[in-house]
């Protein structure tokens, strides 16, 4: 997680391994607390590490440890009352990252603006609805379409990073869901997953930026992930991104899947459904076989970024050499 610096706040992710087949990965930020309406527990004069130990043996979903008094408190659960991330010197908090990495996911009851009118409930967009998005830079506003809906489970209990802004704007995301967001500290919009998100940037609304005035982690019930052509979905009025993992290289992924989409609506007409219309809360198969090759996908393409160069550089030569090989042809003939 990525902790603005203004607060001195130190990015590590902690892999903690139990054996060779089982890891549990651990975030913490530095610096900061996390004030938490459910504490369990609290320990005094002990260290970082035996809280840390404290906290696993007892499943808790964080901690906070305080070095000035050698404090530790463990965090039973997330809820919506939590105040959240709030800076303190000399503090701790380590947090388990209880999300699934391979969806990405919006709350049920976000709001999607829809093109014929009115707006609706994520969890109630069907693939072919017609959807606005936001430009990449938040000026003018897209005319979108939902393709396929990757995920959505109406009961099942997920985290989620909740971003409030100072106007009252609210958008829930999964830790690996990416949102558009602007920089101030290097002046550009980006795009980032939500764990990387912090009070330093401004999310991105029609024609402007709007500052964030407080983040909530916590537990609510329902998700559903719908991927839209643009690979851009306007929740709640604020820009986000239909992917997890790197946006672009996701979006680049896509491009077969956007092309048989378009192709398939053209021939047999706008009411078909290229990915199919029923919501089931199994992951989709398309869904299910990208992350079966992305693996391989993603290290063919960081490959082929360094073999590039090389062959541009043997097929000039072998060019250069065809050339000449020609010319010593055609003096040949004429000596001859």
């Amino acid at each position: 997680m990525q902790i603005s610096s203004l607060f001195h706040y130190i990015t590590v992710i902690l892999v903690i391994t139990i054996n060779s087949t089982c890891s549990i990965y651990i975030g913490y930020i530095s610096n900061a607390t996390f004030l938490a309406s459910n504490i369990s527990q609290t320990y005094s004069n002990i260290t970082c590490q035996q809280c840390t130990c404290n906290g696993l043996m007892s499943s808790a979903v964080g901690w906070i440890y305080i070095a000035r008094n050698q404090t530790c408190q463990l965090i039973n659960g997330y809820s919506s009352n939590d105040i959240g991330l709030v800076p303190l010197i000399n503090a701790i908090f380590y947090f388990q990252p209880l999300l699934a990495p391979t969806t990405t996911t919006t709350t049920f009851n976000a709001i999607a603006a829809m093109i014929e009118g009115g707006q609706r409930r994520i969890g109630n967009v069907k693939p072919g609805d017609r959807v606005w998005t936001l430009s990449y830079d938040g000026q003018y506003l897209i005319e979108d379409e939902i393709t396929i809906i990757v995920h959505a489970e109406l009961n099942t209990p997920t985290y989620f990073y909740t971003f409030i802004t100072n106007e009252g704007h609210e958008v829930s995301l999964t830790d690996l869901h990416y949102i558009v967001i602007f920089d101030s500290s290097i002046n550009k919009m980006d795009t980032i997953c939500a764990s990387q998100v912090t009070l330093h940037h401004r999310l991105v609304m029609l024609g402007r930026t709007i500052a964030i005035e407080k983040i909530i982690y916590s537990k609510r019930i329902g998700f559903s992930s719908p991927v839209t052509l643009s690979g851009y979905l306007l929740v709640n009025n604020l820009s986000t991104s239909s992917f997890h993992g790197t946006h672009d290289f996701h979006h680049r992924m896509g491009d077969l899947p956007r092309f048989y989409y378009r192709i398939t609506k053209w021939l047999f007409g706008n009411n078909y459904k290229p990915f199919g219309s029923t919501i089931s809360e199994e992951m989709h198969p398309l869904c299910t076989f990208v992350i079966t090759i992305y693996e391989p996908i993603r290290l063919f393409t960081h490959m082929l970024s360094f073999m590039i160069l090389p062959l541009i550089i043997i097929l000039a030569i072998y060019l250069i050499a065809l050339i000449f090989y020609k010319i010593e042809l055609y003096y040949l003939k004429i000596i001859s």
